[in-house]
């Protein structure tokens, strides 16, 4: 089905741009899960449109609400069903568009495929709007990943033609600490470089004068997945995480590590050459954490250092009892070290690659992946977003009602750049993806 996604983590988005509601059902998530609807509510926020140049006027309130899989702050077992309103939709705006469709949006294709019944306001199944129902999955996603020790971080690569700063511009992701996200997070626009804001606005502004819009790059981090999570041929990471990434509207390209650059290269400099290094003993690499930030403590990314949790892969949850509910596959003392992501003992991981060193390699042009399986460092991806087909000039098209050549003229509510409020979608795609390899 066009709208499901999934194998262990399975997300079945529905509903439409002007709906009653629209929303998603999540299979998967094992019982016990804490899931936070503030959490998920602050995670829909920074989706939303704000009062930024870039914005459409369209404002929705975008709260969760939960119809069933819920109790007492934690997953039953049964589907999780999270439904969110539309409640500022103006269908009258779109009457136009009806039989005269916008170029590049998917008006046309739907028209034909759906014999003219395709719901048109708003874009219908097509619209961005639906990138909320998939916000709302991905932070149930990342709160699952992020016990385990993974962060997934996304950010504008650029906008226009604003270039910031990349991960490919040297330095790596050193300064990709938790303070950093965090800021990144709460900002408008997410940069690694804030001195490019200003850049930035001015080209979404120039654009948005002109009646026209923009596009740009949003690029992707994910640290702490450990080596070995993935699988060959059609099931591997970057095929997973691809196929979640072009389900969002106006995405038309994705690139892994060096990407297409590295079709320029040679081998002897495309290669990522690989090497041990020493481990820290303050850092615990059993579940694959790759950031080196003191506060998180020694309990495979959490943020407080409770030594009884330190086996319990990423266990968030200060209860003891709980330290294994629902990560683990039975509390049995001889699996209560197992990391459930890559089914190893932590000391048989060890084994593997050499127990005292990490391995590691000196570039990362493959972007964290080979064979579609993760080899231990970072994740990193670049999605193109094209500019919004919907823009103020007058444009060629058709009127299907007529049979002829017309001109347009998009009215109603739209973004000059959705490239700032895609980011946090990105991330959710990634999320969905990923989880999917480690329940």
């Amino acid at each position: 089905m066009a709208f499901i996604c999934g194998k262990n983590f399975i997300i079945d988005i529905f509903g439409e741009s002007h709906s009653k509601a629209m929303g998603v059902v999540i299979n998967g998530i094992p019982a016990g899960t804490p899931i936070d609807l503030d959490e998920i509510a602050a995670f829909l926020a920074r989706r939303r449109p704000s009062s930024a140049a870039h914005s459409t006027a369209r404002r929705e309130t975008d709260r969760p609400v939960v119809l069933s899989g819920l109790l007492d702050g934690r997953a039953t077992g049964a589907p999780l069903c999270i439904i969110i309103e539309n409640a500022d939709a103006r269908s009258s705006d779109y009457e136009i568009l009806k039989s005269a469709f916008r170029p590049s949006h998917s008006d046309y294709a739907a028209y034909v495929k759906y014999g003219g019944y395709n719901d048109y306001r708003g874009g219908g199944q097509f619209s961005g709007r639906l990138t909320a129902a998939l916000c709302a999955a991905g932070s149930v996603a990342l709160s699952v990943l992020r016990a385990r020790g993974v962060e997934i971080a996304a950010y504008l690569a650029s906008v226009g033609r604003v270039r910031a700063v990349s991960y490919l511009d040297g330095g790596g992701i050193e300064g990709l600490n938790r303070e950093k996200i965090a800021e990144m997070k709460s900002a408008v626009y997410p940069l690694l470089d804030f001195s490019y804001e200003t850049a930035i606005i001015e080209e979404i502004t120039a654009a948005a004068r002109d009646g026209d819009s923009v596009g740009g790059v949003v690029e992707c981090v994910v640290t702490g997945l450990p080596a070995g999570i993935g699988e060959p041929v059609y099931d591997g990471i970057e095929g997973s995480i691809a196929k979640l990434i072009f389900a969002i509207p106006a995405v038309k390209g994705i690139e892994f590590g060096g990407g297409f650059k590295l079709s320029e290269m040679r081998g002897s400099a495309a290669n990522d050459a690989i090497y041990y290094e020493e481990k820290n003993p303050e850092k615990n690499t059993a579940c694959g954490n790759s950031v080196s930030n003191p506060e998180r403590g020694t309990a495979c990314g959490n943020s407080v250092s409770n030594p009884e949790r330190d086996a319990a892969c990423g266990n968030s949850v200060s209860n003891p009892e709980k330290n294994t509910a629902y990560f683990n596959p039975a509390s049995n003392s001889e699996k209560s070290g197992v990391c459930r992501e890559n089914g190893l003992n932590p000391e048989k991981r060890g084994a593997q690659t050499g127990a005292k060193a990490d391995v590691k390699t000196k570039t990362n042009n493959n972007g964290g992946i080979t064979g579609g399986i993760s080899n231990g460092m970072p994740i990193l991806f670049r999605t193109a977003i094209k500019p919004v087909p919907s823009i103020a000039k007058e444009q060629d098209t058709i009127d299907a009602a007529s049979g002829k050549n017309t001109k347009i003229v998009i009215p109603g509510r739209h973004d000059s750049c959705i490239v700032p409020r895609a980011v946090p979608v990105i991330e959710a795609a990634a999320a969905c993806a990923l989880v999917d390899f480690l329940l």
